[in-house]
């Protein structure tokens, strides 16, 4: 019988041939072995496809998969996320590099705390020595009101229970920002935890696409966008959090607001169209 493993690590590959090689050794040579290794390439035009198989020939944990049709970068994700048998899942670019004792931890932790829907790296002077459990509800308010920064993390920053990433339907196909979104979604019904900082190389390259926040003006206002969203999936569930939604909308009206000085009035305009909302109603919601 083919016994399922602990972890299934989830690597969505696009045209990655300078990286895919260093990508794939990096969980080779992690200290924690009970895990699948699923690639999923998005009809790449280089040679991703024939390394990452020549690294499957020589290794039984690693399976290669190509898409007939070019899918995008979340979809493609939840792609990888239902060829998966593990009871976790571990997004690992093919950009990306993790050290030898990450998995071993980020499993440890989520086996200890088993009612958690995901565990989350923390940076800054919120960060964590010890995986720390946070109530469900309570990581947006450490998110907006305490300022953790806890939901913006990438996947790579992410171990997920793979029932409750179902549960919720996986990633939002929102570009750029279906992870921010999910983190919403799973925070507002289960339990998270907080994970020290593990030892990873996340890239920072020109043919990522998070470039784009750097010279899309608009890109960061879709992250309010995800946040409502995730939000408004909670209470549809149940699970209202009015304060959350306060504190986002306010934060999104002063960006909006702000781009006035800041970009051009005709950007904010562009921001103000997104919001949906009347100048009047950003005035007051940055008041609140």
């Amino acid at each position: 019988m083919n016994v399922a493993p602990k972890l299934s690590i989830l690597t969505t590959i696009y045209n990655r041939e300078p990286f895919i090689a260093e990508c794939i050794e990096s969980v080779q040579c992690s200290k924690f072995k009970d895990y699948e290794h699923i690639l999923v390439d998005d009809q790449s035009s280089d040679r991703s496809v024939e390394i990452a198989e020549s690294y499957a020939r020589k290794d039984s944990r690693i399976t290669v998969h190509k898409n007939p049709n070019n899918l995008g970068d979340y979809p493609n994700r939840n792609k990888a996320a239902s060829l998966a048998r593990g009871k976790y899942i571990k997004y690992v670019d093919a950009d990306d590099m993790i050290g030898p004792w990450m998995l071993s931890i980020m499993v440890d932790a989520m086996e200890t705390h088993p009612d958690t829907a995901a565990g989350l790296f923390v940076y800054g002077p919120h960060k964590s020595y010890l995986p720390r459990k946070i109530e469900a509800g309570q990581s947006l308010i450490e998110h907006y009101i305490d300022g953790s920064g806890i939901l913006n993390r990438s996947p790579l920053g992410a171990i997920i229970d793979r029932e409750k990433f179902n549960a919720v339907n996986g990633f939002p196909s929102k570009q750029h920002v279906g992870d921010f979104e999910l983190w919403h979604k799973l925070g507002a019904l289960y339990p998270l935890l907080a994970l020290p900082t593990l030892l990873s190389n996340y890239r920072i390259h020109p043919g990522q696409q998070s470039e784009d926040n750097r010279k899309d003006f608009t890109v960061p206002f879709k992250y309010f966008e995800a946040a409502l969203d995730g939000l408004k999936f909670a209470r549809k569930l149940g699970f209202s959090h009015p304060n959350i939604e306060t504190e986002i909308l306010r934060r999104r009206s002063r960006t909006v607001l702000y781009a006035i000085k800041q970009l051009h009035f005709e950007k904010a305009r562009v921001l103000k169209s997104k919001s949906g909302q009347t100048w009047m109603d950003l005035i007051r919601h940055a008041r609140a």
